[in-house]
This record gives structure tokens, sequence and C-alpha cells, in this order.
């Protein structure tokens, strides 16, 4: 009698462990097929951020910042209540600076000012190859010791991405920091070739 007790109560935990053993390997299928699906889900995120983000550097492309003393801020005049014109100013920065260049009013699609005392952000009908925006960029150097300053509008993420490397810059851990077509690029020294700096992580890897 006690010899048929132990081996039925043998036989009850054997099935006991084989339940539980049953019941883990369903719920570690379960697991898998959610991590899977996380991954998945993941995946499906980054291809919409960058998506996102395509399109805003497409966007933000035929747009400069202009900055620097012609572009500070006026004083209300009480006599004048009517607001400042900002594309008449652009306008007259580049024509006095670039006098080769035929720029008129129907060249820009909007102007208006971004927060701080001396920032413009001029939207052109145009970009690209040959445009009078790219024009205007690519000569941007011949203003050097005028104060006047003109800069890519750069996408959110690739802004921050631009500071930072201006902060390795200003370290002495890189050359130079710069745009192109929206895109952000540094070079570790003089003559060296351009990288292009998509992530934080490819940053990063610049310095080790």
């Amino acid at each position: 009698m006690r010899y048929e007790t132990i081996r039925t109560e043998f036989h009850a935990v054997k099935v006991r462990i084989q339940d539980i053993e049953d019941h883990l390997e369903t719920k570690n299928r379960e697991i898998e097929a959610l991590s899977l699906g996380l991954q998945e889900t993941k995946k499906e995120v980054k291809l919409l951020k960058d998506r996102v983000e395509e399109n805003e550097l497409v966007n933000r492309l035929p747009s400069l910042v202009f900055s620097g003393k012609p572009f500070a801020r006026k004083p209300r005049d009480a006599n004048k209540p009517e607001a400042e014109d900002v594309e008449k100013t652009v306008l007259s920065v580049v024509r006095e600076n670039f006098q080769d260049l035929n720029i008129n009013a129907s060249d820009i699609a909007r102007v208006h000012r971004l927060p701080g005392e001396q920032k413009v952000i001029c939207r052109f009908v145009r970009s690209g190859r040959g445009s009078l925006r790219d024009q205007i960029y690519y000569r941007r150097m011949e203003l050097k010791g005028k104060d006047i300053y003109i800069n890519e509008c750069l996408t959110k993420r690739r802004a921050e991405i631009f500071g930072r490397l201006l902060g390795l810059k200003k370290d002495g851990k890189l050359f130079s920091v710069f745009s192109r077509g929206g895109q952000v690029f540094c070079t570790s020294e003089r003559y060296g070739k351009p990288i292009r700096v998509n992530t934080e992580r490819e940053m990063d890897s610049l310095v080790g």
C-alpha cells in the first residue's frame, strides 16, 4: 500500500513537472514571438522616422538662414508702425555683396525673422545646381570679415549633430564642419576627405 501511494504521488509530480515545462515552453514561444514583433516594430518606426527626416530635409532645402549685423532687429519707429521689411534687407545684402548675381523679389518665396535679434530665414523659389539659392550659399565665404553669415536651414536632428560637431572642432578634434545640400559633413584634417555624418552614432565613432 505504501509503495503504491509513493508511486502514485511520484507520477503526479512528474505530470505536474511536465505541465510546468509545457507551460514554460509555451510562454517562451510567446516571448520569442513578442520579441520578434518588437524588433519589426522598431524597424518600422526607424523607417518612418527616416522618411519624416528626409521629407523635412527636402522641405527645408530651398531656405537659407541669414544672420549678422545687417539683419539686426531695428527699434520700432512710432511714426512708422508698419512691420519691418526683412525681404528688402535680404535683397539689399545680396545685391551689395554679390553684384554679379541678378536677384529680384520674384526669386524669393518668403522671408521671416527667426527667434533672436539677428537672424532671418529666406525661402527661395528654386534650389539645386545652378539655382540662385545655391550660388549665394556656395559663395558665402566671400563675406568673411563683414559680419554677415549664411547657413543652410537644417533639420532639427542634423542641426543638433552640426552643433555637436562644431564643439568637437572647437576642442581641436576636427578640422572643419560644414553642410551641403542639407547634409552635414566634417573633416579631421586639412585637405582631408569630407565625412558625411547622419547619426549620433556616426559622430561618436569619429572620436572613438
